[in-house]
């Protein structure tokens, strides 16, 4: 049963870090290793992999960061239950989804200032 859980799991997070453009390692344990990237389709994604880590462990969602592993934009995540995992990318969709609304906010407000510096 433990098995099924953890391939629902998988097939779970993958699925989602493939609809946000999010690269991962694949895997056959119990965890995923998925990275944070500068760009998703183009775009940046104005956040790092150390900042979405504290702002899931704010919300209550623990990962792990990997960056002693010489991989900085890396994250991994233990597959949970299909609750814990809902939890997870609605919080991991939130955080990315944030940041770039305050980076496009940021641009705004810099153009209307130096638009008006002029």
């Amino acid at each position: 049963e433990s098995k099924a859980v953890n391939d629902a799991g998988m097939a779970y997070l993958t699925q989602a870090f493939d609809e946000m453009g999010l690269p991962y390692i694949p895997s056959v344990g119990n965890f995923i290793s998925f990275e944070i990237p500068k760009e998703i389709d183009h775009k940046p994604t104005n956040i790092s992999a150390s900042e979405v880590n504290a702002q899931l462990l704010a919300n209550g969602v623990i990962i792990r960061p990997i960056a002693n592993y010489e991989m900085p934009s890396y994250l991994r995540a233990s597959i949970g239950t299909a609750k814990e995992n809902e939890t997870f990318i609605a919080k991991l969709k939130q955080i990315l989804a944030d940041a770039r609304s305050w980076a496009l906010l940021i641009r705004r407000i810099k153009r209307h200032i130096r638009k008006n510096e002029c």
